[in-house]
């Protein structure tokens, strides 16, 4: 059925590591190209939507779970009508100690890591497993809605739903992502990589980024676009977008968080905020700030 209103609802539950769950319903939202630094596991209630992804374009609806490994650049829009889902964000030591050791432990452990090897856990972005997704939707409302201290329940689910989904649907073996093939360039995009993590604050240039990386600036926005997936103007985007979200889990003032963070003001940063992450920084800040006290936010 067609909705009509938007609505978006963070959540972050303090496991042994700390989950973000997302129950959202958008019709005109589109979501920017990105990446995440987690899995991304969801699973669509209604409606349908498109995403971008690995040089094709995923259907994602009903009856299956979406799958987006970190680091994976995608974006996101909705279909005619809309699209409610639910979607969790797990980080890679979760998946991996439910691997429970061996290959496939470790390819989840090393998962988004940018290295000759590195391989995709899955093949798809849309696994067509209605029973899984019923799995994961369970958990996500078990956590979503446990009170503070008392997710054993939605952890057991959890853990059930994420086990069956390696057990089913990892390929270790997967195809090799594609890296840059010379050695030079290759150290060049991580130095530039490096550049963008340590100075996302100030002002960057692209020809800044080519002297850290000791290679022309055409040469290295060609590279780091391979080898990431992103331009490197939208990969400072993200981390910037990242270093934000670590200020207002600590409790920082949001016209400080954009300042700290090399955004212009704060309504840049919720703009960019909100394409990334799906909700504006003060829903954010209170979602963070509601697990350490112990509410919820709806």
């Amino acid at each position: 059925m067609p909705v009509s209103r938007e609505s978006a609802t963070l959540v972050r539950v303090a496991l042994p590591e700390p989950l973000e769950l997302l129950h959202a319903t958008f019709v005109r939202h589109r979501f920017a190209p990105h990446t995440h630094d987690t899995f991304v596991l969801a699973v669509v209630e209604s409606g349908a939507a498109s995403s971008r992804y690995r040089g094709g374009v995923a259907l994602y609806r009903p009856g299956g779970v979406v799958v987006i490994e970190p680091g994976e650049p995608h974006d996101g829009e909705p279909a005619p009508g809309g699209w409610r889902y639910r979607a969790l964000y797990p980080p890679p030591a979760l998946l991996a100690r439910l691997a429970d050791g061996g290959p496939l432990a470790a390819a989840c452990a090393t998962a988004g890591e940018h290295a000759p090897g590195t391989r995709r856990l899955f093949a798809s972005s849309f696994l067509p497993d209605a029973a899984l997704a019923v799995r994961l939707a369970a958990a996500h409302t078990a956590l979503a809605n446990a009170p503070r201290g008392d997710t054993l329940r939605g952890e057991v689910l959890l853990a059930d739903a994420l086990s069956t989904l390696l057990q089913r649907h990892a390929c270790a073996t997967a195809t090799a992502r594609h890296v840059v093939d010379s050695a030079t360039t290759a150290r060049g995009v991580r130095a530039a990589r490096a550049l963008l993590h340590d100075g996302f604050a100030q002002p960057l240039s692209l020809a800044t980024l080519a002297d850290a990386a000791h290679l022309a600036p055409a040469r290295l926005a060609r590279a780091f676009r391979v080898a990431v997936g992103l331009p490197p103007h939208a990969y400072l985007e993200l981390v910037r977008v990242e270093q934000a979200k670590l200020r207002l889990r600590r409790g920082d003032p949001i016209a400080d968080v954009a300042f700290a963070t090399g955004f212009a003001d704060q309504s840049h940063l919720t703009r960019r905020f909100r394409r990334v992450v799906g909700v504006t920084p003060g829903a954010y800040a209170r979602a963070c700030a509601a697990m350490r006290v112990g509410r919820r936010v709806a």
